[in-house]
């Protein structure tokens, strides 16, 4: 029998400090697909992105809310799924694609489309709209306060009527979605002259301390930055994870085993689990930076599949675990892997890459580029 259906949403990477660990009971044996849900069995003829192959992904990682999915669309559709049937109950058109995760607070919707917007969670009523210049980062809430990565930097709006409380002094583009732990906010940035982890005060935007990683070269930190215990874990297109000091934004340790992609770490019991740019999943020593097993996905890939051309296939794929099982995605082949031996327990074969996956009470939610959601369990 699986755990009772909380009110309380779940949150982008299980939650604000973004350690991608749901509490929640795992799938440790696959049996197959339960349902499915095609965008393009519900698309409205008023919505402002034209419907082509391009724009019918879902890169928006669902939340659930009770007993209903929600998630966006490119096609630029706010979407709420039984979580049973996979029957739509609700789709509200917006301006523009949403490749980020919706956050719901209460009677609220956040959505990151064209600007960031409030969204009556029932009626579908815009509340307030920001027209800003956003990157992919999810809306983030904590204490009646709603951050947002955008071209310029990380912006603060009050929760209520959207005003102006803070902006970061970053003036490039922050694409990744930030953490939250003990009144500190963890972002990072894109940088042309060396490229800065921050560490500011969430409620006035106060600077805490910058941490410099490539001092006078171009790079990115796109990945969403995990906090746990005082510590801060994140990855750079330089190809190194980090392990920060959060008090003071020292370098604990690094690994270089070329980890330039999007995605974002996950933390489970003193294990960092990352995909890197050539297709494998690591499990590193989070108190030693040391790695401790390998999944090559990329190779398990090829000899299901046959398929060749592994690049950029988990670039955007963030790990995700529960119940002592990890879940990540190569291309269009969802794996879970054991997490304390790294053995594979079992995989799924679907007919088009995977982008975002949440996991609830035994069954697996993937968000795929031809518009589908799918269940697994």
């Amino acid at each position: 029998m699986g755990q009772a259906y909380s009110s309380t949403p779940t949150i982008y990477r299980a939650n604000l400090q973004r350690t991608g660990r749901f509490e929640t009971r795992g799938l440790h044996r696959i049996k197959g697909l339960k349902w499915a849900f095609n965008i393009t069995d519900h698309i409205d003829p008023n919505t402002s992105v034209p419907e082509n192959e391009d724009n019918k992904w879902i890169r928006s990682t669902p939340i659930i809310v009770d007993d209903t999915l929600v998630f966006g669309t490119g096609t630029g559709h706010f979407i709420c799924v039984d979580i049973s049937s996979g029957k739509l109950r609700r789709s509200v058109v917006v301006e523009g694609s949403i490749s980020s995760a919706v956050t719901v607070i209460g009677e609220h919707a956040y959505v990151n489309h064209n600007g960031l917007s409030v969204i009556k969670y029932d009626g579908g009523q815009t509340l307030w709209h920001q027209p800003i210049s956003t990157t992919n980062s999810s809306p983030t809430v904590s204490d009646k306060i709603i951050y947002i990565g955008t071209m310029n930097g990380l912006v603060a709006f009050n929760i209520t009527d959207g005003h102006l409380i803070w902006r970061s002094e970053t003036q490039t583009p922050v694409y990744c979605t930030p953490a939250i732990s003990d009144g500190v906010i963890v972002y990072g940035r894109k940088g042309f002259d060396g490229s800065c982890l921050y560490a500011d005060a969430a409620t006035s935007g106060r600077s805490i301390w910058r941490f410099n990683f490539s001092p006078g070269k171009s790079s990115t930190i796109a990945a969403t930055p995990v906090i746990v215990e005082c510590r801060v874990f994140f990855k750079s297109r330089d190809g190194n994870l980090y392990a920060i000091d959060l008090e003071t934004g020292r370098e604990l340790w690094r690994n270089s085993n070329d980890f330039r992609e999007n995605s974002s770490p996950t933390f489970i019991d003193n294990i960092l689990l990352s995909n890197n740019s050539n297709g494998t999943l690591f499990a590193v020593d989070t108190r030693t930076g040391q790695s401790i097993w390998t999944f090559d996905m990329a190779e398990y890939r090829l000899r299901y599949t046959g398929e060749t051309d592994w690049s950029n296939s988990s670039n955007y794929f963030s790990p995700i675990s529960a119940d002592g099982c990890v879940y990540s995605a190569c291309g269009n082949i969802l794996f879970g892997i054991d997490m304390k031996t790294g053995q594979e327990l079992w995989h799924y074969i679907y007919s088009a890459p995977i982008n975002a996956v949440t996991i609830y009470d035994g069954v697996v939610y993937c968000g795929a580029e031809n518009g589908c959601l799918v269940a697994l369990e």
